[in-house]
């Protein structure tokens, strides 16, 4: 009886809401103070793929369990320059204007658990410039990714490896 409702539990629609902002500061005005930009970090967005240097990052983030392995996942990432020094040109040509709005960011992916040590991704999003003032007439970024993850681990062991393979599938700039 209790498998049956453990079996009935981990099916049910299991759903996640992230609001999330980031800020970083760039260069001063009269540009005694430079921006800071770390040799090694996490890139923020799937398509801008930035450094958080000299940006505010506004997100909106929601996953949901469609099955016990499978879940989906959709983003919204609006990306704001601190200062018009920093990303210049990024992630846009054209993006030298004197607007501090880049745009928003949607991407949405599919994950499906094969098993507990093979996971399958994939994702597709696009940026869109449109929806800012620094290159509100630039081209639509869009990009299809495609991921897999294999766990390989030994029973008992407290240690074991990861190997994982990315393949963008489509992109188009």
């Amino acid at each position: 009886m209790r498998r049956k409702q453990n079996e009935k539990n981990t099916a049910r629609l299991e759903k996640h809401l992230k609001v999330s902002g980031r800020y970083s500061s760039g260069v001063s005005e009269d540009e005694s103070i430079g921006a800071f930009l770390p040799l090694t970090t996490v890139p923020r967005g799937e398509l801008v793929e930035a450094k958080l240097s000299g940006l505010s990052l506004l997100s909106l983030d929601f996953t949901g369990r469609l099955a016990k392995s499978l879940s989906a996942n959709t983003a919204f990432t609006y990306f704001i320059r601190n200062d018009l020094g920093t990303y210049r040109y990024y992630p846009v040509t054209g993006a030298g204007s004197e607007g501090y709005f880049l745009g928003a960011e949607i991407f949405g992916r599919v994950i499906w658990s094969i098993s507990s040590g093979v996971r399958l991704n994939f994702g597709t999003g696009a940026f869109l410039p449109a929806l800012g003032d620094a290159a509100p007439d630039a081209a639509i970024l869009w990009r299809t990714k495609l991921n897999v993850a294999l766990t390989i681990y030994r029973k008992g062991a407290k240690i074991g490896a990861v190997i994982f393979y990315e393949s963008a599938v489509l992109q188009f700039f």
